[in-house]
């Protein structure tokens, strides 16, 4: 099945999320919040995404990993088995360097996301 938003939009949209952390000065960001995750990935699945200000993203994928591979034209799809792996994820492809969180400013962290991004900051 092709994907349901065309390759050349997701590649123009996260490109241009990428200027845009260039020019905020970050070199990765986390997206969790659904409609960020469906307008930059093409599909609405219960994951994460990490976008690097350069290069590729990848889209960690807690359940249905073969419909995400389906429906997103992104290169990097890959399982996220369980939250305690998103810290090591997000240090693989961000670094040690500066990245946001980015989700509604009324959406409180779950408290495995917080854990998670606090143990790979301090490995």
């Amino acid at each position: 099945m092709p994907p349901t938003v065309p390759r050349q939009e997701i590649e123009r949209r996260i490109g241009a999320f990428q200027t845009a952390l260039q020019a905020d000065g970050l070199d990765a960001a986390l997206i969790v919040e659904s409609s960020d995750l469906y307008y930059l990935t093409g599909t609405n699945q219960d994951a994460h995404l990490v976008v690097p200000a350069a290069g590729e993203p990848v889209y960690l994928v807690r359940r249905d990993l073969g419909r995400a591979r389906d429906e997103s034209p992104l290169q990097r799809v890959e399982p996220l088995t369980s939250l305690r792996d998103l810290g090591p994820a997000i240090l693989e492809v961000a670094g040690e360097h500066k990245f946001v969180l980015v989700q509604p400013v009324d959406e409180a962290h779950p408290a495995d996301l917080v854990k998670s991004l606090a143990t790979a900051a301090s490995a």
